[in-house]
């Protein structure tokens, strides 16, 4: 029995799939500079969060894009790219590399005092499970002069 046009198309691309794939790991540096080229440019955003996600590439890689993917799970509009964005760091979560570049970046964040930024943070924290990050953000958050902060200590301090 012969398989379809369809199934052999299929199949062809998946091979190309995992040669590009493999061919995109080898050069780490060139990838880095794609993926920050990509990340800034609308049109091209997606694509890189995906390819992160799938790929999952050394945290060597994601580093040097941690503070851009970050912005993009706090500051985007675009909920597709916030649900990326947080997928790609949680599967560094455990890196300490990467603990403290997001516990830096945050800090950039917390002037403002915008709700939009604080909820986003918060989130991340919870999904992330930095228990201590995120006990400490709420307390941060309980002393707010702005109400709307101060309400994320009821919404995310039980867990």
């Amino acid at each position: 029995m012969a398989y379809s046009g369809k199934w052999l198309r299929f199949r062809q691309s998946a091979e190309e799939l995992f040669a590009s794939r493999y061919e995109l790991l080898q050069d780490k540096e060139a990838l880095v500079n794609d993926l920050k080229q990509a990340l800034v440019n609308p049109h091209d955003r997606q694509t890189a969060l995906e390819l992160l996600v799938y790929l999952y590439p050394d945290v060597t890689v994601l580093l040097p894009l941690l503070h851009t993917v970050l912005d993009i799970a706090i500051d985007s509009g675009n909920l597709t790219a916030i649900g990326l964005a947080k997928e790609v760091v949680a599967k560094y979560h455990a890196a300490p590399a990467v603990r403290t570049a997001i516990s830096l970046a945050i800090e950039s964040y917390l002037p403002a005092q915008d709700e939009w930024h604080y909820r986003r943070i918060a989130e991340l924290y919870k999904l992330l499970s930095y228990q201590e990050e995120l006990a400490a953000f709420l307390t941060l958050c309980q002393a707010s002069a702005n109400v709307e902060i101060q309400e994320l200590r009821d919404d995310f301090g039980a867990s």
